[in-house]
């Protein structure tokens, strides 16, 4: 009678135990595009008539991702398993057994849970039980996600080059009142021969100029995020010229090229502000601080003092027995040339792209659960801008596919993206 009882409380503390089968321990790591999870169970030799059956399974808060199914088993099974199926399968050693689930990276979230539900024969019957353990997925190093800035448009371009290019925010009212100095280039600047308010392309460097100015309008109006609002011409005559011709000449000058870029860039008259702008004496000031002639200096201090373009004239051919004057004259420029130059105003259209996506990079700085397949399907719209891309392999990081994550950084990058080629960095380093 006791020795019934021993054995009966033997079977009891085994079946007991089986039912409490849980993973010892859990690890995760990531190969290409699936993550792996690994299991480990610490399985005690069964006796000859114990049979266990586990089912290890990955779930998600909605839906398992992924199971594998073990049988471990004593003699007594795996002669009615020979029997019923016509081999013999492998006994089972007792120690540790691992059980390794692959999980496509598209499938896997953060709240993962390993569950394990566990059959156990015995003389005394068949039970199940279920256990779980939370998975912890590695965590997520910082990535490059900041305030992107508008991608810059051809008139942001050709502004960053040439000084005379602006944005209608720099406008300023063109009249021979205002004094508005227009800074003179090669390429926007043309001559007119002494007298003359005829455009010639063959004259001084004014063929070159004129193809110049073509190509940059045509360059801006290209870009349809971008229009030229305003396009200022000013007209300059010599200083040498007498009162009586400067005000006409001037202005014709002004009109002669206006004309011409007309014809050009097949442009409105609308679009041209023309204004005389009088003798030019910006540029006698500019030529005479390029010398390096001793006295320019006070030269200079006198010719501001000079209330009218006679006496100033007058003072520059007198001083330093006129070698000032014939420096600036010698090659037939400064006093001897007359010219124009323009201005082009344009403004671009709004940035409606990014704006959107500086919504959604600021709602992934302060929101550290943002509802990703939102902002993902707002960022379909728009998955050939680069900044775009980097923002998703951020959400794609984020949400554990380091493969998909791995691709947009790539696309980003070779388009020129920075924070991407960070971020692919970052990656690549974790990888190693």
């Amino acid at each position: 009678m006791k020795q019934r009882l021993i054995i009966a409380l033997v079977c009891l503390f085994l079946y007991g135990t089986a039912q409490a089968l849980s993973p010892d321990s859990c690890s995760v790591h990531h190969n290409d595009s699936c993550w792996y999870v690994t299991m480990n169970y610490q399985i005690d030799k069964l006796p000859t008539n114990d049979e266990l059956i586990v089912q290890s399974l990955v779930c998600c808060p909605d839906t398992c991702i992924g199971d594998s199914i073990r049988r471990f088993q004593g003699r007594r099974y795996a002669r009615l398993f020979k029997k019923r199926n016509g081999y013999t399968p492998e006994l089972t050693p007792h120690g540790h057994h691992r059980c390794v689930i692959a999980i496509p990276e598209n499938s896997v979230s953060d709240s993962i849970i390993g569950l394990t539900y566990s059959e156990y024969t015995s003389p005394l019957g068949t039970e199940g039980s279920i256990d779980s353990i939370r998975i912890f997925m590695p965590e997520c190093k910082p990535m490059n996600i900041r305030p992107i800035k508008a991608a810059l448009t051809n008139g942001d371009i050709m502004a960053e080059q040439y000084p005379y290019i602006c944005t209608m925010s720099e406008y300023k009212v063109l009249n021979k009142d205002s004094n508005i100095h227009i800074p003179r280039q090669q390429i926007n600047h043309v001559h007119y021969p002494m007298n003359s308010a005829r455009l010639e392309r063959t004259y001084m460097n004014n063929g070159t100029a004129l193809d110049s100015i073509s190509h940059i309008i045509n360059s801006i109006l290209a870009d349809d995020r971008t229009k030229i609002e305003s396009i200022q011409i000013v007209g300059f005559t010599a200083p040498d010229h007498s009162d009586e011709i400067v005000p006409k000449l001037g202005y014709k000058r002004a009109c002669s090229m206006r004309d011409c870029i007309m014809q050009e860039c097949n442009l409105p008259d609308s679009i041209f502000e023309v204004v005389d702008g009088g003798k030019n004496w910006q540029q006698v000031y500019t030529d005479l601080a390029a010398l390096e002639l001793e006295g320019t200096d006070s030269l200079l201090t006198l010719l501001y003092s000079k209330p009218t373009s006679k006496s100033r004239l007058a003072t520059l051919r007198q001083f330093n027995g006129g070698n000032h004057y014939k420096a600036i004259s010698s090659d037939n420029s400064g006093l001897q040339r007359g010219s124009c130059c323009t201005r082009i105003y344009y403004v671009n259209a709004p940035d409606s792209i990014t704006d959107t996506l500086n919504e959604i990079v600021q709602e992934l700085i302060i929101n550290p659960h943002p509802d990703y397949h939102r902002l993902s399907d707002e960022l379909e719209a728009y998955n050939e801008d680069p900044r775009a891309l980097n923002i998703q392999g951020v959400i794609d990081y984020r949400r554990h596919r380091r493969h998909a994550a791995e691709k947009a950084f790539i696309e980003a990058a070779m388009q020129g993206d920075e924070q991407a080629a960070l971020n692919l960095e970052i990656l690549e380093s974790e990888n190693r």
